[in-house]
């Protein structure tokens, strides 16, 4: 039986998607190397963000940066405990500031060795990006730390995806290596704070409805 997603209930799209993330959260404590934790980790969280995109969406990257800006500012609303502020300023703003003054996870600087007009100036905008960042960091902006965290991260996900790092070796050992140490903490925290919410109202539309929904019997295992 295939079913459309007006016959899915919104209940069941966030029983999928928080089914889905967890899993591959599960796989990632199971890896042992940096590439392949960073990798499943960085699935977890695609699973916990993505949604169905409207037909009249043209330009994927905006709607990326739409969907993470709009993602973090759920979970920040949602995170009664503070979680996510406690972990970026008192157990990882040692990994995360490395990561923010690392210019190899920074668009703009890709885009100077590629002689793209966006890269002009790269050296200031980096410098005035981590002035930003910082201050916000120092007043407890959550939000506006942890978009940018997760815009380098992003970059360096492509890096990794498209086929730009090698392996186990290389140049981007450190990047990789503060990265999953960022995402295997912050991760779990936003997992949590999505089941608690979803716990607490199952048919909540809050977090959307999935672009790839479970379109099978419901009652066999996905």
């Amino acid at each position: 039986m295939v079913r459309r997603n007006s016959e899915i209930s919104q209940s069941e799209h966030n029983e999928t998607r928080m089914r889905r993330a967890w899993s591959w959260l599960n796989l990632s404590e199971k890896s042992e190397s940096d590439d392949e934790k960073f990798i499943f980790l960085w699935i977890a969280f695609n699973a916990t963000y993505g949604t169905e995109i409207p037909d009249t969406i043209d330009d994927d990257r905006d709607t990326e940066r739409d969907r993470f800006a709009n993602f973090v500012c759920k979970i920040v609303e949602r995170d009664r405990e503070r979680a996510i502020d406690k972990a970026l300023w008192d157990t990882f703003s040692g990994p995360v500031r490395v990561l923010l003054e690392n210019k190899f996870v920074f668009g703009p600087f890709w885009s100077w060795v590629q002689e793209r007009a966006e890269g002009t100036d790269w050296e200031s905008k980096f410098k005035e990006r981590k002035r930003r960042v910082f201050e916000a960091l120092g007043r407890h902006d959550v939000s506006l730390v942890l978009k940018e965290v997760l815009a380098r991260l992003y970059l360096l996900r492509n890096q990794i995806i498209h086929g730009g790092t090698t392996f186990s070796q290389g140049w981007g050992r450190d990047q990789l290596r503060d990265g999953r140490r960022i995402m295997e903490t912050i991760m779990p925290l936003i997992l949590q704070i999505m089941q608690d919410d979803i716990d607490e109202i199952p048919d909540s539309n809050v977090w959307g409805s999935l672009n790839y929904p479970r379109v099978g019997d419901p009652e066999r295992p996905e």
